[in-house]
């Protein structure tokens, strides 16, 4: 199951001490975004940084949501991020239910009186 994972760094994240910031960078930031880029490399994940923001976003394979809690959970940044998740479904889902809702529509309409 994919999902879509929207993320965007929060205020509490960014302090006003340079050397507290520092640490955060390099402690927090740099090895979540280490840890993305090997699950990208494992064919686990595609996405990225919004150009000039701190926020980005994922598409992620999991088996479900627990799955992707835990993965997501393992990440350093979790705590000073916020995210949005949405769980995705596939185009031939779609093509396969929208079929289904045009023959549904089309006995409906075969049914109904002609005036």
């Amino acid at each position: 199951m994919k999902f879509l994972v929207n993320f965007e760094g929060t205020e509490a994240a960014v302090s006003a001490n340079p050397r507290e910031y520092a640490m955060m960078i390099e402690g927090i930031l740099i090895p979540s975004l280490e840890m993305i880029e090997k699950w990208e490399r494992e064919g686990k994940v595609v996405g990225g940084n919004f150009a000039g923001e701190r926020a980005g976003c994922l598409i992620i394979e999991a088996e479900g949501p627990e799955e992707l809690s835990r993965s997501l959970s393992k990440l350093p940044f979790w705590g000073s991020v916020n995210t949005n998740v949405s769980p995705m479904q596939s185009f031939s889902s779609v093509i396969e239910q929208t079929r289904q809702q045009l023959n549904s529509l089309k006995a409906r309409a075969q049914a109904m009186p002609i005036r």
